[in-house]
């Protein structure tokens, strides 16, 4: 399903919208670099302008842990890691996914990768179902989705034939395709392409989100859309 970005919002008054339909957008990175910030943007935005919950998700593609510095919180017990381990280690009891989120505020939750976790021992080597990894994203849309949360954010550090990337974009409204910096567009642009011509991934659910980039560079290269500021996934007269 591909949301059509301009009518997600309602006006409640002439001061305040609300969002009115659920999303999950992807930040995804596979040049590399750090998705966080552009998450945590995002996540500001929607919780300051509409009041609404927003859930952010590291997935440990890579096993590359950032969101706990970023947000200053660190738990061995509630964290991507651990939430995977307990879904397959307890398949017959009950899992319930936000004991292991971590609050920044009533409204914005995070589940980052485990900050301790060894450089040598993945969570995937820990796992011995490849389903519970391809399954994951689905998991936690539809049970956040149940507990009323209006946006999930996906944190995706990893290639198009790492599971937990390649599903969690399967299951976003929106791919942001995040450049941080100019190397990474190639890589990016050809991974997004890749997607829509053999996975049968929409073009239109992809967005290049490049803040060192003008629209002119991204328009030159590629067909995807240029997101010039995160607000505009939500605005209702203006285009990308």
């Amino acid at each position: 399903m591909v949301f059509n970005l301009h009518k997600i919002v309602e006006k409640k008054s002439s001061h305040r919208k609300s969002l009115v339909e659920q999303m999950t957008i992807s930040v995804w990175t596979p040049g590399g670099s750090d998705g966080c910030p552009t998450a945590l943007e995002l996540a500001n935005y929607v919780t300051e302008t509409y009041q609404e919950k927003v859930a952010i998700i590291e997935f440990p593609c890579l096993g590359i842990p950032r969101l706990s510095i970023h947000v200053n919180l660190y738990d061995k017990e509630k964290n991507t890691d651990k939430l995977l381990l307990d879904i397959e280690r307890l398949e017959n009891k009950e899992i319930y996914p936000l004991q292991y989120f971590l609050k920044i505020s009533d409204l914005k939750w995070v589940l980052p990768i485990n900050p301790y976790t060894a450089p040598d021992l993945a969570i995937h080597l820990k796992l011995n179902n490849l389903k519970t990894l391809t399954d994951f994203p689905g998991y936690l849309k539809n049970n956040l989705y149940l507990k009323g949360y209006k946006l999930i954010i996906y944190i995706l550090q990893g290639q198009i034939h790492h599971p937990l990337t390649f599903f969690g974009i399967k299951e976003s409204d929106l791919v942001l395709l995040n450049v941080n910096f100019p190397i990474e567009l190639g890589w990016g642009l050809n991974c997004c392409h890749k997607l829509i011509s053999n996975y049968y991934q929409l073009k239109e659910k992809f967005a290049v989100y490049a803040p060192m980039l003008d629209n002119k560079t991204i328009a030159g290269i590629t067909e995807l859309k240029y997101l010039y500021a995160l607000e505009s996934i939500f605005a209702e007269e203006e285009d990308y």
